[in-house]
């Protein structure tokens, strides 16, 4: 028996041609078509954002903390707003803090839901000042109360008042 060495005369050609599509292009092909084929799938995302105010003015440095699928704080900027974009989809608290002692907010914490891509979600926070000073006094010349005396208040606040049969006036609820 004789061994002879195998030879061929065939030659055996591959050819492959690669056309750039780029990711994301909608052409035909397009590699991202696919679900989580260009990398995982990016979740949804809103922002949660608005303003605190006193009595219609704005309350700047305030604190205010998110809290949820994603959590941050920040604070107010001069015009009394505040933002927390990239929120995920989900249920947040946010609470506010840091605000001067004579100032009240009923609530200090309020709920908000992102519930789709690009959904902006208002929270806004209202406050008032706490009013338990009072001025009392009574004008009079000698022992004598002066009636119907008009007093003027200039200060953080302005008010004015009269004063009574007796020259008592009074201001209250001043902060």
């Amino acid at each position: 028996m004789k061994i002879r060495p195998f030879r061929s005369r065939h030659i055996l050609l591959s050819l492959v041609v690669i056309t750039p599509v780029s990711c994301g292009s909608g052409d035909p092909g397009d590699p991202c078509a696919r679900p989580g084929a260009c990398g995982p799938e990016r979740e949804p995302e809103g922002t949660i954002q608005r303003r605190v105010s006193v009595e219609g003015n704005p309350a700047s440095g305030v604190s205010v903390t998110l809290q949820g699928p994603s959590s941050n704080s920040t604070a107010t900027d001069g015009t009394g707003s505040y933002q927390f974009p990239g929120c995920k989809v989900g249920d947040y608290t946010v609470s506010i803090s840091g605000f001067p002692a004579d100032i009240t907010f009923d609530p200090t914490a309020r709920h908000a839901t992102v519930s789709s891509e690009g959904q902006v979600v208002v929270v806004d926070f209202q406050g008032q000042f706490i009013r338990t000073s009072a001025i009392e006094g009574q004008v009079r010349v000698g022992d004598v109360g002066l009636p119907d005396v008009t007093l003027s208040l200039i200060g953080t606040e302005e008010r004015t008042t009269t004063s009574d049969a007796g020259g008592v006036y009074g201001f209250s609820e001043l902060r």
